[in-house]
Order: structure tokens, then C-alpha cells, then sequence
């Protein structure tokens, strides 16, 4: 669905980067919107979930931020019309600047006219979808949330990886991309490994520490929270299972139920057609 012309999209953000995306509209009634987590492995289940939607006459935009994808050319729209192309991707994500993005994707669906917003992240997505809902004035269009294998990132950050950031960060080389790859398959910079590990603004899901969940608790309207029973952000890090943290994200919540997938992966390999319908019924229930 994805490659049919008729559906890419693209907005020019605030600093003037070229964000695509992908859209179907087929009435005015909800739209779900949906963010990709990091390094964008989840165009296969979103196509699953885009496919359902229509089927279900509801609206699907699908909008990138500058984290999106391991390493991507992006063009950028210069003050003086000129236009240069910039890397950008999760080996360099700046988590704040991805939240302003989508915030902006959320605001160029309230200007189509929808009378309903249906906000879904995947992995990385559902922080900062976390952190938009307490940092920024949404409309109250929005419904209701879905987060699809929400992540605690901090305690997956590689020891020996953090510091090797640390100390260039300490030295102002904020760009030097690290020795080893994140999560064994991407490049990344000292600064984005920093982040991952220090910002507080990024680690509102603790689920695994059982942090600080003031930014969750904070958040009035309904959360869905869709995980897989084998996910790789749980078994590779624990020996509980995914029920267990769920309950501990249920508990520091206001309104949040889930439902975990039987087998299903982070990235919800074969499992996508599960994935697509329990996220419709939700948006429809």
C-alpha cells in the first residue's frame, strides 16, 4: 500500500525538513495517526494497519519524524528557498525534535477537519507520544491513545556504548559516531546515546525500574497498550513477563488496559495481522 504514489504525503516542519509520509482520507469522521519508534521497522504492520482502517472507513496517516529509519537523506528547505539535503535518522535522533514533529503531524490532522483523532506509536513512538500529551496543548479531538511495544529504553542502553558517549560528549564531539552499533545494527552518535541514556523527558515508561511515572499518571485519556508476549524489550532484559510490567503500567495510570499478543516480537513479525486488529477495535469500541 505504501508504494502507491497516491498516498505519500510530506510536510515541511518548523525548521524547514521535508517529513514524508503516507495518507489515506475517506471521510471526515476519525483518523488514526500513527509514529513509527526508532529506526522505523514498523512500515509492514502499519500497511497491515492502514489496510484495516479503510476497510473500516476510518482515515490513516502514517507521518515520519527526523528519527525515522537508521540513516536518511532529508531535504531541508532553507530561509532563502534554497534546498540541501541533510542526514537524518535514529543514528542521530534528537528525541525532543521528534516530539515537535509529531506534534505536528497531530496539527496538520486537526486542519484536515476530523472529528476524531486516534493517536498509535510503536516502540520509541509511544515516549514520545507520552511526552507530547504533558508538554504540549493537544486538541480534544484526540480520543484516544495506542501504544504498540511501548519501550523502557534507559536500561537497554549497552554500559561500555554510554560511556564511550559520555566521554565524548565531554569533549564537545557531540556528531562522533560510536565504536559499536545500537542494538547491534545501528550507527549512532555520542550525543543520541547520551540522550537515550540521560533524558529524563524520554524516560516516562520505566516500567522495567519502576521509575518515575508522573508523565503517565498525568495523561486523562483512554490508553490502549498493545505488547508482544516475547518481546525483546522484556525477555532480553527480565525474567518476568510481559503481564507483569503491563500491570505495573496499568497501575500508575489513570485509564490504561492492554492486550498482549501471544508470540508476538517487538516488531511484531507475523503476528501483524493480530496487531492491525486489535488497534481497529479499540479505535472503534
Amino acid at each position: 500500500m505504501f508504494e502507491k504514489d497516491d498516498y505519500k504525503i510530506s510536510i515541511i516542519n518548523r525548521d524547514g525538513l521535508e517529513l514524508k509520509g503516507y495518507y489515506k482520507k475517506v471521510n471526515d469522521d476519525k483518523c488514526v495517526v500513527a509514529f513509527c519508534g526508532f529506526s522505523g521497522n514498523c512500515d509492514k504492520s502499519f500497511c497491515t494497519l492502514a489496510e484495516k482502517c479503510i476497510e473500516n472507513n476510518v482515515s490513516f496517516l502514517f507521518g515520519n519524524t527526523q528519527g525515522s529509519y537508521v540513516k536518511n537523506e532529508m531535504k531541508q528547505h532553507l530561509t532563502n528557498n534554497e534546498v540541501v539535503i541533510v542526514e537524518k535518522g535514529a543514528f542521530n535522533e534528537d528525541f525532543d525534535e521528534c516530539v515537535k514533529d509529531l506534534s505536528e503531524w497531530i496539527s496538520f490532522a486537526e486542519q484536515e477537519g476530523f472529528k476524531e483523532l486516534y493517536i498509535v506509536g510503536a516502540s520509541i513512538a509511544c515516549n514520545r507520544i507520552v511526552n507530547y500529551l504533558n508538554k504540549f496543548s493537544y486538541p480534544d479531538i484526540i480520543k484516544k491513545i495506542i501504544l504498540q511495544c511501548p519501550q523502557d529504553i534507559r536500561p537497554q542502553v549497552d554500559e561500555h556504548l554510554l560511556r564511550e558517549a559520555e566521554l565524548y560528549v565531554s569533549q564537545n564531539l557531540y556528531d562522533h559516531i560510536l565504536t559499536d552499533k545500537f542494538f547491534g545494527y545501528c550507527d549512532i552518535t555520542a550525543k543520541t546515546c547520551y540522550n537515550l541514556a540521560h533524558n529524563n523527558e524520554l524516560n516516562n515508561l520505566p516500567y522495567l525500574t519502576n521509575g518515575d511515572f508522573n508523565m503517565l499518571k498525568s495523561i486523562k485519556l483512554p490508553i490502549r497498550v498493545i505488547i508482544g508476549s516475547i518481546d525483546e524489550g522484556i525477555v532480553y532484559y527480565s525474567d518476568k513477563d510481559a503481564k507483569y510490567f503491563m500491570d505495573i503500567l496499568k497501575n500508575n495510570s489513570c485509564d490504561l488496559s492492554y492486550t498482549i499478543i501471544e508470540g508476538g516480537r517487538h516488531n511484531f513479525k507475523n503476528k501483524e495481522e493480530e496487531l492491525a486488529i486489535a488497534t481497529i477495535k479499540y479505535v472503534l469500541k
